[in-house]
């Protein structure tokens, strides 16, 4: 003797097809926990009638599964030209987001996808406090001549690199947050 199942409507469930119109989960049991890799979803299979199991694995994969880290760092505007790598990150970003300053007079926001860098920046300590924008991260500007310049050198496997460039005689420490994209 066989089992016959039946939904909560009273619906006869088949051992052959069940119609997925007469599929019940409203009634189901929340899974209280997050949906970790290893869980299962069904999905029709080239939307052609076969019916077949995932893991969310897959799923995450096939959405895209966008990494995000936000983090700081210094940077004594001091130092001379150079690199920084910022490390830590956990993967390879595709884009990044900075905000940078030096105390509350010198302020920059930037942005790279690794191959376009754009940057605006306000120096209220010169004469004449002014915005201005250009194709790098960072800008940090103590008056026309002195300035603390990052561009991105590479997107790397844990982080980034930036390359300074300092003019004049620069002073003061750097604090910049940046948040990653991958």
């Amino acid at each position: 003797m066989g089992w016959t199942f039946y939904n909560s409507s009273g619906q006869r469930l088949s051992t052959a097809a069940t119609s997925i119109d007469v599929l019940d989960i409203d009634g189901a049991t929340d899974i209280g926990a997050a949906i970790v890799d290893a869980d299962l979803f069904i999905i029709d299979d080239g939307a052609g009638g076969t019916n077949r199991k995932t893991a969310a694995s897959r799923i995450k994969t096939y959405v895209g599964g966008a990494s995000a880290k936000s983090g700081t760092f210094t940077k004594n505007t001091a130092d001379a030209t150079g690199t920084q790598a910022v490390t830590g990150v956990g993967f390879q970003p595709k884009a990044v987001f900075f905000l940078a300053h030096v105390s509350t007079t010198q302020v920059s926001i930037g942005h790279t996808d690794g191959t376009t860098d754009g940057v605006v920046w306000n120096n209220s300590l010169d004469t004449d406090p002014n915005w201005g924008n250009a194709a790098r991260i960072i800008q940090l500007t103590q008056s026309s001549t002195i300035n603390y310049l990052g561009v991105m050198n590479s997107l790397d496997a844990d982080g980034f690199t930036i390359g300074w460039t300092k003019t004049g005689a620069k002073t003061g420490t750097a604090t910049i947050y940046y948040l990653a994209i991958g």
